[in-house]
């Protein structure tokens, strides 16, 4: 029973760990934390309205619009970045 308890101690310390270090990223620098009809939640090293590259859970439409985990937007002007992470998203007016 000890052993069952530390364990679920254990993974509640690494959940409250991950939640204070992405607080820690969106508090402290250009990252911003973004949830829409395509994605569940995302991350990206960009402000609001810039481009940039980051990382987002899509949702089943999401997935059927071709967006993927790790993804940059083009306008971000990084070359280097492997062209299959490339996510190019059309807004509406």
């Amino acid at each position: 029973m000890n052993k069952v308890k530390g364990l679920l101690i254990g993974a509640g310390v690494g959940v409250l760990s991950a939640f204070g270090i992405t607080g820690a990223l969106v508090a402290f620098g250009e990252w911003t934390a973004y949830a829409s009809e395509y994605t569940y939640a995302g991350l990206k090293f960009a402000g609001e309205t810039d481009s940039g590259c980051g990382l987002e859970l899509p949702t089943e439409l999401g997935r059927d619009a071709g967006l993927t985990v790790l993804y940059c937007e083009h306008e971000n002007g990084w070359s280097f970045i492997p062209e299959h992470w490339y996510t190019t998203y059309y807004m509406e007016d």
